[in-house]
């Protein structure tokens, strides 16, 4: 794998869930699958040249409300609808990014385009523990990456 492509229903075209196809495939398969977001998300340092990597794990401890507790009731909804679009497919990650940025008011809802001033308000890792897909959860990191590609 190159990339963590996923599956869309051949009949309507809609995006599979990776949790519907997850228990038909080998697990081996599968743990290949999720390297695939490891080695997407791999660096290598500029000055110790160690390699090391960004991806992060599901976290399934994690609460939503813990996670969001900084973000607004209007802002919290607006998040859990880009979320549902996100999810089918019908949303890109960095419009999700935006609409969480915008939930822990860092930007506002006219300024979609303007980078936040300070994107370390947003508890990124606890974000992305909550996601469970892992290719949702790539695609939602490299959002975030892209508009802080800063580490």
């Amino acid at each position: 794998f190159y990339s963590m492509p996923f599956l869309r229903c051949p009949g309507c075209r809609v995006r599979v869930q990776t949790e519907v196809w997850q228990p038909l495939v080998d697990t081996q398969l599968f743990q290949r699958y999720e390297k695939v977001g490891t080695a997407l998300t791999e660096f290598r340092c500029g000055a110790c040249h160690q390699s090391r990597h960004l991806w992060e794990q599901h976290l399934p401890k994690l609460q939503e409300a813990g996670v969001f507790c900084r973000a607004s009731a209007a802002g919290l909804e607006a998040a859990r609808g880009a979320w549902q679009q996100f999810s089918r497919d019908q949303m890109s990650g960095d419009d999700l990014w935006r609409t969480i940025l915008a939930a822990f008011g860092l930007i506002g809802e006219a300024a979609k385009t303007d980078p936040p001033t300070h994107p370390e308000q947003v508890p990124l890792k606890e974000i992305l523990g909550l996601v469970q897909d892992p290719e949702r959860r790539l695609i939602l990191q490299l959002a975030a990456v892209r508009m802080y590609p800063r580490i």
